[in-house]
């Protein structure tokens, strides 16, 4: 199975507005993951009293990279610094 990873930006969209089921619905033939920098990123509104984070660390699996990727990603932080987290992964 295929997986997708999201991004921080449009899972807090989605939550907020509570449609995380449409995403799954919609993309039903996929696995849909955030990675731990990603829910790291997901979790600090929840310091605020925010709930709706709580509703995609409920419902997405979080993947680790392997260290290649992990490599990759360090590799595009040096090359591409203005991009975020999220948009990294």
């Amino acid at each position: 199975m295929k997986i997708i990873i999201f991004d921080t930006d449009i899972l807090s969209m989605f939550a907020k507005a509570k449609g995380l089921d449409v995403l799954f619905s919609l993309l039903a033939d996929f696995k849909l993951c955030i990675t731990p920098r990603i829910k790291e990123e997901l979790s600090a509104p929840l310091e605020y009293g925010y709930s709706f984070p709580q509703q995609i660390i409920n419902k997405f699996e979080v993947v680790v990279p392997t260290k290649e990727e992990h490599s990759e990603y360090e590799n595009l932080e040096v090359l591409y610094p203005f991009l975020g987290k999220g948009e990294l992964v």
